[in-house]
């Protein structure tokens, strides 16, 4: 950049004059360098002015402006420029979120889905829930490129990535049963919580993939009060499930503005509990709980990811799937004296939909 100096003016440029937020530098050095070049533009119109002026005996302008710095206040290319700018509610949100650091990412994002429940003695339970799900990813560091054996155990080579997620869905499902008859539009609500630990694993400039593990915990509530065709009585059954999650995650980079993501995990089931309320059938009948242990889980997505400078745009078809065994057997209590026993039989759920949402 040349700068041209009048014999009698100095100008005063300082980085407030030239102050920018939340640009790339690329963008910084083009906002400073038009900046520049207007007060230029100002200084030379200026002396034009006071050169005419004192060619017709007048006396020259006052300009109240400060000259006594010079362009060399230019020379600090990064300074606090946000010392006396105005914190509101929308700078906080998109210092927070709307920016691109790859050390820590936001997740937000809704999700559509069909369910179905199976267990071995024809019951069936089906429907559609709407959700909502959230996750918060830190990165420590960048992991290196493994290109052997050795280079998976150097000082960059290790976990790296925490994950946090959630997620809540509520939806109506159909129940029916061979002896029983059927309900429909019972109330169903699934949360859903994880945390995860992975390994980053460079393949390449445009490969990643991810080795994770963690621990999960999933809660249904099943609200199955009312009479069924063959006046039959339902109940609220709820469970919950405590597993490990572990999986591999790779992502691919078409170009600078889209990518591809494809997930895929097993779920051990490490302890369940299912909560029958038979009070809800009668009275005087106490809720049977049962455990579980035996069990595990599939899940999987493809994600297409659509790149800006605010954030990455996305929309990822899933599937899940459990596989239970029967639960341990316990007394079915009536009055306080035993008239059976119970047991949660061994049963299967399938979803599939899709989920869409934003990562920043």
């Amino acid at each position: 950049m040349i700068c041209i100096f009048v014999p009698s003016v100095q100008a005063s440029i300082t980085w407030q004059d030239v102050a920018y937020t939340d640009l790339d530098k690329t963008e910084v050095e083009r906002f400073k360098n038009e900046n520049v070049s207007r007060e230029l533009d100002m200084l030379e119109r200026r002396h034009n002015k006071e050169h005419a002026r004192e060619m017709q005996g007048r006396e020259p302008i006052v300009d109240p402006i400060d000259y006594e710095t010079s362009f060399s206040t230019l020379e600090n290319p990064y300074p606090d420029y946000r010392q006396n700018q105005k914190i509101t509610p929308k700078h906080i949100f998109k210092n927070l979120f709307i920016k691109n650091d790859e050390f820590n990412t936001f997740e937000i994002g809704t999700e559509f889905s069909g369910i179905l429940y199976e267990e071995s003695d024809s019951i069936e339970e089906k429907g559609a829930m709407f959700g909502i799900f959230a996750s918060y990813t830190h990165r420590k560091h960048r992991s290196e490129h493994i290109k052997n054996f050795k280079d998976a155990f150097t000082s960059f080579s290790k976990p790296n990535v925490f994950r946090f997620e959630g997620k809540l869905s509520l939806g109506q499902v159909d129940f029916e049963s061979a002896t029983t008859g059927e309900l429909d539009d019972n109330f169903n609500l699934m949360t859903e919580w994880r945390g995860l630990l992975g390994y980053d694993i460079p393949l390449s400039k445009e490969i990643n993939s991810m080795l994770y593990g963690g621990l999960g915990y999933r809660f249904l509530r099943d609200d199955l009060n009312g009479t069924t065709t063959t006046s039959a009585t339902g109940f609220l059954r709820t469970s919950g499930y405590v597993y490990f999650p572990i999986g591999i995650e790779v992502n691919l980079a078409l170009d600078h503005e889209w990518s591809l993501m494809a997930n895929f995990e097993i779920d051990k089931l490490l302890f369940g509990k299912q909560v029958d309320h038979l009070e809800d059938v009668a009275p005087g009948l106490e809720t049977l709980k049962n455990s579980q242990s035996r069990g595990f889980g599939l899940r999987g997505s493809m994600r297409l990811s659509k790149h800006t400078y605010q954030a990455n745009f996305f929309v990822e078809p899933f599937f899940r799937f459990w596989k239970i065994k029967d639960s341990e057997t316990n007394p079915i209590i009536f009055n306080g004296g035993v008239i059976g026993v119970g047991i949660e039989p061994k049963n299967t759920s399938k979803e599939y939909g899709v989920k869409m949402g934003a990562h920043f």
